[in-house]
């Protein structure tokens, strides 16, 4: 088997030697070089990186807020959609005499609390107090004159909800 010497192996210059063999230093300061050339490499690579990553953030916070205000559209349409469906089923159903209204939401989509009396008929309508008939118009958001008695607000309620007045 024959023995390789280093004469064998072609030289390797270092930077500016002009032709001479390279030492040990001169290699050691190559791989130095090369190694800090390719950390200046990588951390350029990462900052375009991270800008890049942050556009896409960007980007996507757009998105979100548009899909979000789709949402909110679609879930407002839901609400009104069940609201009017409930009032015309309410009309065909006589003031609840023979079958119990059904309950109408909120402008918010919330249904009336449950420590308030349930709006079944029209004669529960008509029999609510003040108190209780301006808390459930003024949840529904309807607007009557000021000063407007107790019976302006069944009224209003009742026309709200679908029962027949």
């Amino acid at each position: 088997m024959p023995i390789v010497e280093l004469r064998d192996f072609p030289t390797v210059e270092a930077p500016g030697a002009h032709g001479n063999p390279a030492t040990i230093g001169d290699i050691n300061a190559a791989i130095e070089y090369n190694e800090l050339e390719t950390l200046d490499g990588l951390q350029a690579t990462l900052a375009q990186l991270r800008g890049e990553v942050q556009a896409v953030r960007g980007e996507v916070q757009v998105v979100r807020g548009e899909m979000q205000a789709g949402i909110d559209s679609v879930r407002e349409i839901a609400i009104q959609t069940a609201i009017t469906t409930a009032q015309i089923l309410n009309r065909g159903r006589l003031g609840g005499r023979v079958v119990p209204l059904i309950p109408v939401r909120y402008p918010s989509g919330r249904f009336p609390e449950a420590d308030r009396p349930p709006l079944t008929n029209l004669a529960t309508i008509n029999g609510l107090d003040f108190q209780i008939v301006r808390s459930y118009t003024q949840s529904y958001g309807l607007v009557l004159p000021l000063g407007a008695d107790v019976n302006a607000h069944q009224r209003a309620l009742a026309i709200h909800v679908g029962a027949t007045v």
